[in-house]
């Protein structure tokens, strides 16, 4: 017994998908300087005993942050290779198909 599956893969929403993800990761990497922030908190918390930890809260906050951002861009990357991959596997049996005339299955 053969059996036959298919794999439909919308490049377009791939692509979609990606766009946002780099938005997101760009937005992230671009929210500004968190030293602000540490001045700002340390400012909330004159006095208190938890003000001495705000620098290093701040410093693995923006790491954090700096990583994701980081990610979510590689990411991105990623997807829209994998997109570009399918479109390009996409064309080469459509042209093969082509060449020795015969139309693929599902064809455009």
């Amino acid at each position: 017994m053969h059996t036959h599956s298919t794999v439909e893969v919308l490049t377009a929403a791939l692509r979609d998908s990606a766009a946002a993800m780099r938005d997101a990761g760009e937005h992230v990497g671009s929210l500004g300087n968190w030293a602000d922030l540490e001045c700002e908190v340390g400012r909330a918390l004159p006095g208190s005993a938890s003000a001495h930890v705000v620098p290093e809260v701040v410093e693995q906050w923006t790491s954090r942050l700096t990583r994701w951002s980081e990610s979510a861009l590689d990411f991105a990357r990623k997807v829209e290779q994998c997109a570009d991959t399918y479109d390009e596997h996409e064309r080469h049996v459509h042209d093969t198909f082509a060449r020795i005339g015969h139309e693929p299955r599902g064809g455009e």
